[in-house]
């Protein structure tokens, strides 16, 4: 076997293997020292015979710079070579863990055995990516636009941190909880940050024994806030009701669970006023929608 050595040069040469061993005690270390004139030490490849663990050092510092574990785990210790701050590991699980190799995680990536990408802080599971491109974040997006103080407007927050949509079941009621009869009663809501979105179609068949002076829609996906300015609402397709009405909308400024029905007098009027349970019949067929923050 030809081989070419540099002057100082050692080489280890066998037929079949060829081996170079460095034995040392069960509580001290085996290394390989690099240096050159100004340092002999200046890198060292070396193994912890007590953590049974290998390293790198570079550039003369004491610090370990890379280690590798008894289990495979890659380390990255800190800026003052003490315990590993970044470590790469696979788990049994066949996921890929990059993170703190601390009990309680101050930072994990992983990567699943199906592809799916997973990120947590603080113990707490972050954000993940699964493997068909689906983004899932456990506490919002944090936008860093500017804020609106050049407007004139107070920004009060700049995190989206709920969005969700589904399906809602419109009850019409009294203020006393009687509720009407209805053939059809469906509803669709979409909930953007504290923005909520519903839209909703009713049939009555009876109003059973409703009675008083408000016409009442509940069953809302999410309570709104109850102040003047959290909302608005409209009813824009309405049949057969008793009084005769131009226009109908929903007051969204008290009660949290419930939106207020209220309506223009067919002959116009100074102001809109609550449509009483007299007003329906029991045939009655309204749809609309509203929108509110909670």
């Amino acid at each position: 076997m030809a081989s070419n050595l540099e002057v100082g040069g050692v080489k280890v040469e066998g037929t079949a293997g060829a081996n170079v061993s460095i034995i040392s005690g069960a509580t001290s270390h085996g290394s390989v020292f690099f240096g050159d004139a100004g340092d002999a030490e200046d890198g060292v490849l070396g193994y912890d015979q007590n953590e049974r663990k290998m390293y790198i050092k570079t550039a003369g510092d004491n610090a370990k710079r890379l280690t590798v574990d008894s289990a495979g785990v890659l380390g990255v210790p800190a800026s003052d070579g003490g315990t590993e701050s970044t470590t790469l590991s696979t788990n049994a699980a066949g996921h890929t863990l990059f993170g703190n190799n601390t009990a309680n995680k101050d930072m994990n990536y992983t990567v699943s055995g199906t592809g799916g990408h997973y990120f947590s802080t603080g113990g707490l599971n972050s954000a993940s990516i699964a493997a068909s491109g689906l983004a899932t974040f456990g506490y919002g997006i944090a936008f860093t636009q500017t804020g609106t103080a050049a407007t004139g407007a107070a920004t009060t927050s700049s995190t989206l941190d709920h969005y969700e949509e589904g399906t809602w079941t419109p009850v019409i009621q009294d203020l006393a909880g009687n509720v009407a009869t209805c053939s059809v009663a469906v509803g669709s809501f979409t909930r953007i940050g504290n923005r909520v979105l519903v839209g909703f179609q009713v049939t009555l068949t009876s109003i059973g024994s409703m009675t008083g002076s408000y016409v009442l829609i509940s069953g809302l996906p999410f309570n709104h806030v109850a102040n003047t300015y959290n909302g608005t609402g409209n009813i824009d397709v309405f049949t057969n009701f008793d009084t005769s009405y131009s226009g109908l909308s929903l007051d969204t400024s008290s009660t949290a669970s419930l939106l207020w029905l209220t309506g223009t007098a067919a002959g116009g009027g100074a102001s809109q006023v609550y449509v009483p349970v007299s007003a329906l019949g029991g045939n009655e067929l309204f749809k609309g929608g509203a929108q509110y923050y909670v």
